[in-house]
Order: structure tokens, then C-alpha cells, then sequence
């Protein structure tokens, strides 16, 4: 999972318009540009926005990380089975 896909995610979850999670860190179309991986902002932005939702930015890349590991074990297993 994408840290864009988080930050939406989150976002949604708590009800929070783009307009609100944005203001005082980035533009509106900047945040959606985020939220649909279109751009990677730099650390900063990121923190500032995971730390506007109560996440933690180091936790959403270790989970982002182990995540995907679990799919990339996950797809080997599979495709194992398959040949």
C-alpha cells in the first residue's frame, strides 16, 4: 500500500475533507495529487499530513513495507503452485 492510498484512507475514515487535511501544509490539488500517487512530496509533507490523521510516519512505512512483503510472499507461494 501506497502512502498516498494511506493518507486517503485515513482521511475518509475520519471524515476530513482535502480542504481541511491540506490547509497550512500544501494546496487542495497538491493533497489529491498525493492521495492518487500522482506525486511523492518530500518526508516533511507527509509528516506534517500522517501527523494532522494521529498516524505516525515511520509506523505507515514499516506497515507499508510489511505489507508488501506479505503480497510479494503471498504471489510467489501462489505462482509456485501453479507451475
Amino acid at each position: 500500500m501506497k502512502i498516498g492510498d494511506v493518507i486517503r484512507f485515513k482521511r475518509i475514515e475520519q471524515g476530513i475533507s482535502q480542504e481541511d487535511l491540506a490547509a497550512g501544509i500544501c494546496t487542495n490539488s497538491y493533497l489529491s495529487r498525493i492521495e492518487n500517487n500522482h506525486v511523492t512530496p518530500d518526508e516533511e509533507i507527509y509528516r506534517l499530513l500522517l501527523g494532522k490523521l494521529g498516524a505516525d510516519y515511520d509506523q505507515v512505512i514499516y506497515d507499508s513495507v510489511e505489507i508488501e512483503n506479505d503480497l510479494d510472499d503471498w504471489y510467489a507461494h501462489l505462482t509456485k503452485k501453479l507451475l
